[in-house]
């Protein structure tokens, strides 16, 4: 296997620098992998100080949880929208959203389990509420200034292949939607569940490489998320509608922010949740367009093609 290098730096930094928190545990709940968001919502912090991190349960507020939660997985029970609370390791406590989903072995036992957690909020943001609120605070912290730099080198031909084999199946089985989004609104890459939300799980190449707008409901909103994205500006908790290939629309709650490398924007990093609540309306926006401004002082946008 020859290890495609810009394919393994892009599923890493997906992993590390989403908006949402990212886990993979082994059956019993110890830490094997958790990304930057995860450290922001346990008040540990990207990496643990020293040692193994602690597991899974000793950040919640009740440490049966995850145990309950991976019970229902030996079960094939689905773990969608629980909510939880979790002790952080700084004092304070934080309301999350978790999903889960588990990855079981040739003998149909439970290897590891894939967990999101999402922080539970009232606000959202881009919306009409420019204030200081819950979403605006959150997309602070997972903002382009705090991304945790992906390096790869070091790793050998066989690491980097068990590597990426690790993120693959974390990408494509992770318990949300998932795709990355480049700067002319073209589809890079989209896992399983993405697919089945676009109608084209039959059909990759129809939606992959491919402009997203089709997808979206209400035009105008597209645009105000190009507008964030492009200024490297996170969008959370954002109540919108996607449109599959078959008319049929879902309600949804995005959590994205965008990849910025040297001052260029190169990626979105979209975590897509099918909306609890399928009759809220959507986050109201200004109506912005995008590109609204260059990336940052002094580096210039860079061209638009419409559609």
């Amino acid at each position: 296997m020859t290890v495609d290098s810009a394919e393994l730096e892009r599923l890493e930094d997906l992993f590390e620098n989403a908006s949402v928190g990212f886990a993979l545990t082994d059956p019993a709940g110890n830490l094997l992998r958790r990304n930057r968001a995860f450290g922001l919502l346990t008040g540990s912090g990207p990496r643990d100080a020293g040692g193994s991190p602690p597991p899974l349960a000793h950040y919640f507020a009740r440490p049966d949880l995850p145990g309950w939660l991976i019970g229902m997985l030996t079960q094939d029970q689905p773990v969608a929208d629980e909510p939880a609370v979790l002790n952080g390791l700084d004092g304070r406590q934080r309301q999350v959203i978790v999903d889960a989903t588990g990855r079981t072995g040739a003998d149909g036992r439970l290897e590891a389990v894939r967990w999101v957690l999402r922080p539970r909020l009232d606000g959202a943001t881009p919306s009409l509420d420019d204030g200081e609120n819950d979403a605006v605070r959150w997309a602070r912290a997972v903002s382009p200034a705090s991304d945790l730099r992906v390096e790869l080198p070091s790793l050998s031909e066989s690491e980097s292949e068990a590597r990426l084999r690790e993120l693959e199946d974390f990408f494509q089985n992770v318990p949300a939607a998932i795709h990355l989004i480049g700067m002319r609104g073209i589809v890079l890459r989209a896992n399983r569940l993405d697919l089945a939300v676009a109608g084209h799980s039959a059909d990759p190449e129809r939606y992959l490489g491919h402009h997203v707008k089709p997808y979206y409901a209400d035009q105008t909103v597209l645009e105000d998320l190009f507008g964030f994205w492009d200024k490297g500006n996170p969008i959370v908790n954002f109540r919108s509608r996607l449109v599959g290939a078959s008319g049929a629309a879902l309600g949804v709650v995005i959590f994205s922010n965008s990849r910025i490398v040297d001052g260029r924007f190169r990626n979105t990093r979209c975590v897509v949740f099918p909306d609890p609540d399928q009759s809220a309306p959507p986050t109201a926006t200004r109506r912005f367009r995008w590109p609204a401004a260059p990336l940052f002082a002094g580096a210039a946008a860079a061209p638009v093609r419409k559609g």
